[in-house]
């Protein structure tokens, strides 16, 4: 038996995950009821170390992604800068 089977027959059985409903009663049912029977009460906020993680994925993706303009025109500079150099006879 595959793993699609399973799951199939695991939801047939349990109904839907986490809430307990069966998938007639789920096709039945009004949405208004779907809201309150999955609406958190509480909401979670991140903390400081959240932040400071965010931040730091949030600059390394920009830098991965930035890398090659970042490199081809520090590149450019510096090519630019021999010439000057060698140009002007130092």
């Amino acid at each position: 038996m595959t793993l699609e089977k399973l799951l199939i027959n695991f939801y047939k059985e349990n109904g839907i995950i986490d809430l307990k409903i069966k998938e007639t009663d789920f096709m039945k049912m009004e949405f208004d009821d779907l809201v309150q029977i999955t609406q958190k009460n509480y909401h979670t906020s991140m903390g400081f170390f959240q932040w400071i993680q965010f931040l730091f994925w949030c600059f390394h993706s920009q830098l991965l992604f930035l890398s090659p303009i970042i490199f081809f025109s520090w590149y450019n500079n510096v090519v630019n800068l021999k010439s000057v150099f060698v140009n002007k006879g130092f």
